[in-house]
């Protein structure tokens, strides 16, 4: 699909998707969830620090379900050095730890491309899908992990 074949929806649904996702990491950062803490690194959100804080009282949600079964793919370097998707690899992961994944996922794949074909924005309803679901779950998190404000930018 080319840029022009893209319509108005999915473009509106992939802004709403990065604005939302940047609000949210800028959250984890304001509410002290940094990836490194040394004076002068990076500022970087900390996602594995938000996991390990809330992940013993995450409870499942509906949308965090549909997500995990939606099952978003991740690019890997196949055979012959080819770019093939696979299932992202949750095994031994926090049910909280595979829905943060699977955001992830969704995300580097809207942001670094490389979704040509059937499984990527040739499939625009899939990927609405999946944009949906994630803006829905990145609510979800933001609500049940206290980080609302930060994520809304209404104090």
């Amino acid at each position: 699909m080319h840029r022009e074949e893209v319509d108005d929806e999915l473009k509106e649904l992939a802004f709403e998707f990065l604005y939302f996702f940047s609000r949210f990491e800028y959250a984890l950062k304001a509410n002290g969830y940094l990836k490194k803490e040394g004076v002068g690194q990076p500022a970087e959100a900390g996602w594995q620090k938000l996991l390990t804080r809330w992940e013993s009282g995450y409870v499942l949600t509906d949308t965090a379900a549909a997500l995990i079964a939606a099952n978003p793919q991740k690019q890997v370097v196949g055979a012959d050095r080819s770019l093939e998707f696979r299932p992202l690899a949750v095994n031994g992961l926090s049910t909280m730890g595979q829905v943060i994944g699977h955001c992830q996922t969704v995300r580097n794949n809207l942001f670094h491309g490389g979704k040509s074909g059937a499984k990527g924005f040739d499939d625009p309803k899939r990927t609405k899908k999946l944009l949906s679901l994630t803006l829905a779950l990145l609510g979800e998190l933001a609500t049940s992990c206290d980080l609302m404000n930060d994520y809304t930018g209404y104090y």
